[in-house]
């Protein structure tokens, strides 16, 4: 399960023991969460994300660095914010992902594996996208190809329907 971590947590000090209360509570392993961190959240305190980030890893929660490609995206974050996947964003794949361009995502793909990080691609719409990205080594692909966002009620029929 991923969980969109928002700048303004940063300041929520409770946060990550509130999230291992509810982890032992329900009986979930920490290695299924995933907190989904952006780079504004470490521009903003650095130092106080760095140890957010540490204390998620210590409890077992993976981070990813969610929205690569927007903003103020920079390789050099990747050599020590402590993440272990990289999503690109959906901007990135409509601006790169055809012909001529496309040799772009294929080396962001390459430099994130790398670094030893997975990466998901966001915003894949079409059929050949999929298959450029699959064609790349793309760990995770995402987007309105496989489906809408779906109800939580509706995702389970939909899994079965897949046959997944």
């Amino acid at each position: 399960v991923a969980i969109n971590f928002s700048s303004k947590q940063l300041r929520d000090t409770g946060y990550v023991r509130y999230l291992q209360e509810l982890l032992e509570k329900h009986q979930i392993a920490a290695e299924f969460i995933e907190i989904e961190i952006t780079e504004s959240i470490f521009l903003r305190n650095s130092e106080r994300a760095m140890t957010l980030f540490h204390d998620f890893l210590s409890m077992g929660v993976r981070l990813a660095l969610d929205d690569f490609g927007t903003g103020y995206s920079s390789i050099h974050y990747l050599t020590y914010i402590p993440v272990h996947k990289i999503k690109l964003d959906k901007s990135v794949v409509d601006a790169y992902l055809c012909d001529g361009k496309d040799a772009f995502i294929e080396n962001i793909i390459r430099l994130s594996h790398s670094q030893g990080f997975k990466i998901t691609v966001e915003g894949v719409e079409q059929e050949h996208q999929y298959e450029r990205l699959r064609s790349f080594g793309c760990d995770y692909i995402q987007g309105y190809y496989f489906s809408r966002p779906l109800p939580a009620d509706e995702v389970i029929a939909f899994i079965r329907q897949r046959g997944a």
